[in-house]
């Protein structure tokens, strides 16, 4: 194992994740409204958000959408993984 995550596939969202994501995604907003978000499905329908802030404490993003992470994964709904990243770390888009 190389650290590195697993290969993650174009797979749409169902529209109850889709909603779940877009839940947490204004949660992060309200508190961060800078954030930028990036959404990934593995291949195990695990959903990968990375946000993106200038937040200097990564605690304080996860603060913010913990308790809704772990109800829906109690319930069944989605394994949603949040990842907060600085925005340094955003890649360019690409043009084209």
């Amino acid at each position: 194992m190389t650290g590195e995550f697993p290969a993650l596939n174009p797979i749409p969202l169902s529209r109850e994740e889709d909603a779940i994501v877009a839940e947490l995604m204004d949660l992060v907003q309200r508190s961060f409204p800078e954030a930028q978000f990036e959404v990934r499905v593995a291949a195990d329908r695990r959903i990968y958000l990375t946000v993106y802030s200038d937040s200097a404490d990564d605690f304080a993003i996860q603060d913010r959408v913990a308790e809704r992470t772990v109800d829906v994964m109690i319930r069944g709904q989605a394994k949603i993984h949040v990842m907060p990243r600085h925005t340094s770390d955003l890649r360019p888009q690409s043009a084209g």
